[in-house]
């Protein structure tokens, strides 16, 4: 039988050498370089040329530190999200459209390792997107800084405080992506299909917040309700890292960490145990 290190080494090879894995880097890293580029370039030409009635001291809080770690995860998180549940939902998805799924259960490898093996990839590419994203905003910061003011504050960049914020940052958009990966990936696997597992996660991504919202002003019972939603764990780790985000007791981030624990052990049993019942040679023929 095929040990699970070996499985997890083999999914690593084929994410390396599959297109899909490097359109979508660049397509996240070179959007994330535009948009400050872009918005460097307007605030410094405002300045230069003078811009009526524009006031761009907001965009430029916004670009430098220590504000421009909450904005600049915001960009990480809204791209990188979207980037990982296409990942996710094609790495588990691709497997019946090609029928490689086959091949791998002839290799005696378990559908438990198979589905554990992928999870680990998934892990490891959304802190990896975390990272690289959090890096390009911190040294976009510090560029749009020397362009602004024409010198970087060392101190305040490389302070104690702005590290540690950028690691926590860091980590909570981490969670965020990786349990949007995550959703992508086991409803993929759940319908043997990466359209239906990219299309649904995409869907509540998208539409997630506006229908949590709207619950939520149903009084009391709606707020409630809207707490049992899978979004709400993942959004409440996004409204931490904003500057000017709300002020959240221990008990209601308790309770988002108990909502993505929960979660996230919800869909990885449903989608465990939709790919046990599957048959596979049906499944990779209709994909």
């Amino acid at each position: 039988m095929a040990s699970l290190s070996t499985l997890i080494r083999l999914e690593f090879t084929k994410a390396i050498r599959r297109p899909m894995t490097w359109i979508l880097a660049v397509i996240y890293i070179g959007f994330l370089g535009f948009m400050y580029t872009v918005l460097t370039l307007a605030s410094f030409i405002s300045e230069v040329e003078g811009a009526d009635g524009m006031d761009m001291g907001g965009i430029e809080e916004s670009l430098m530190l220590p504000d421009g770690l909450g904005f600049g995860s915001a960009l990480v998180v809204g791209v990188g999200a979207v980037i990982m549940i296409i990942f996710a939902a094609g790495m588990y998805g691709s497997e019946f459209s090609w029928a490689t799924v086959r091949m791998m259960l002839m290799m005696r490898a378990g559908r438990t390792q198979f589905v554990i093996s992928k999870l680990v990839l998934i892990g490891v590419m959304s802190a990896l997107v975390t990272v690289i994203g959090m890096l390009i905003v911190f040294a976009g910061s510090l560029g749009s800084e020397m362009v602004i003011d024409g010198s970087i504050d060392m101190d305040r960049a490389f302070s104690g405080d702005t590290i540690s914020e950028l690691l926590l940052v860091t980590l909570r958009s981490a969670v965020s992506i990786g349990m949007w990966a995550l959703l992508g990936g086991m409803i993929a696997l759940a319908f043997s299909s990466m359209a239906v597992g990219s299309g649904i996660a995409l869907a509540g991504y998208f539409i997630g917040d506006l229908v949590v919202t709207l619950i939520a002003q149903l009084g009391t019972v709606g707020e409630w309700v809207s707490r049992l939603m899978p979004t709400y764990g993942i959004n409440g780790m996004v409204q931490l890292n904003q500057v000017d985000g709300p002020n959240f007791s221990d008990a209601e981030i308790a309770g988002m960490v108990v909502s993505l624990v929960v979660w996230g052990a919800v869909f990885v049993g449903l989608g465990l145990y939709r790919f046990k019942k599957v048959d596979v040679v049906a499944a990779s023929s209709q994909g």
